[in-house]
């Protein structure tokens, strides 16, 4: 069985024989595999289940008979890939693992339209609170934002020294790391300007610091970092 082109045998009734326990351990998990990067064969999974299910309620055998072959006539639509003659009780640990799989698929579903979801409000225009820092201990500028705006914008004034590189740590009044990567230098004579996510960060005073690096994988500076100030504010 491979888990990218549906070459596997018996394709068109792979989900029954996944949740009726059909599978060797082997096809199971690159089954499961497949699925999961699988939007048809996820959709046949939970199709499938929830025929078995309804099967399950509808169609148990009386109390103390013996399981047979049930043929069964659904007045609504049959699943996407024909069923062919199911059998009762499911093997042991089946529908739990049906379950499972299925609880999984749906958990993979609400990420992803919420990813979906983030991407778009990323993608639409919006205005950016902005102010430029000048190197200082003492208390730095306001910067106020609204509930729309994600982000801010932060210029800072030039350097002393010039590097090809610099590492940027940004750290809330209480001294803990909120942020910190290492960026490219802006283009001679321009000042450093920064993005930052606006809902990563609390209302309330915060500091930068940066320092200059002569390569990106560098751990340590010549000089000692820059130190920028500013507060945060959100409208009520």
């Amino acid at each position: 069985m491979t888990t990218d082109d549906h070459e596997f045998p018996d394709r068109e009734h792979a989900a029954e024989r996944y949740l009726l326990g059909e599978m060797s351990d082997a096809d199971r998990e690159q089954y499961e595999a497949h699925v999961f990067s699988c939007a048809e064969c996820a959709d046949d999974v939970r199709t499938t289940a929830a025929f078995l299910d309804d099967l399950r309620t509808h169609v148990a055998p009386p109390a103390g008979s013996r399981p047979r072959a049930a043929v069964v006539t659904l007045d609504r639509p049959a699943p996407a890939r024909r069923l062919r003659s199911l059998f009762w009780p499911l093997p042991a640990g089946a529908a739990v693992a049906a379950a499972l799989l299925v609880s999984v698929i749906g958990y993979q579903a609400l990420r992803v339209a919420g990813l979906q979801r983030a991407l778009s409000a990323e993608q639409r225009l919006q205005s950016v609170p902005s102010s430029f820092l000048a190197a200082s201990r003492s208390e730095g500028p306001t910067i106020t934002v609204s509930s729309r705006q994600r982000k801010i914008g932060l210029t800072f004034s030039q350097f002393d020294r010039s590097f090809p590189f610099y590492r940027c740590e940004i750290r809330d009044a209480a001294g803990r790391l909120v942020a910190s990567d290492v960026l490219d230098a802006p283009a001679p004579g321009d000042e450093l300007q920064i993005l930052i996510q606006a809902d990563r960060l609390t209302p309330g005073p915060y500091t930068v610091d940066i320092a200059g690096l002569e390569s990106a994988a560098s751990t340590t500076s010549p000089l000692e970092p820059a130190h920028y100030q500013f507060t945060l504010r959100r409208q009520p």
